[in-house]
């Protein structure tokens, strides 16, 4: 599991990568998560827009145009 200073780094570092981009595609590639994924779950994010990232202890969240973020 990464230590917070990581998280911090890899969020600087992907934001200015991904802020303000827009999502064309997406693959989900384990089905088994620890939560079950909605089956339209790349439908939802196709179209969306990247408005910020921010993180929760050690994960991150990407704050999208939709109103749930991606964990």
């Amino acid at each position: 599991m990464p230590e917070l200073p990581e998280v911090e780094t890899v969020i600087r570092v992907i934001s200015s990568i991904i802020f303000g981009q827009t999502i064309t595609q997406s693959e989900l590639s384990l089905q088994n998560l620890r939560y079950p994924q909605p089956s339209n779950c790349q439908q939802i994010l196709l179209s969306t827009q990247v408005l910020s990232l921010s993180r929760i202890a050690t994960y991150i969240l990407i704050n999208l145009s939709t109103p749930k973020p991606l964990i």
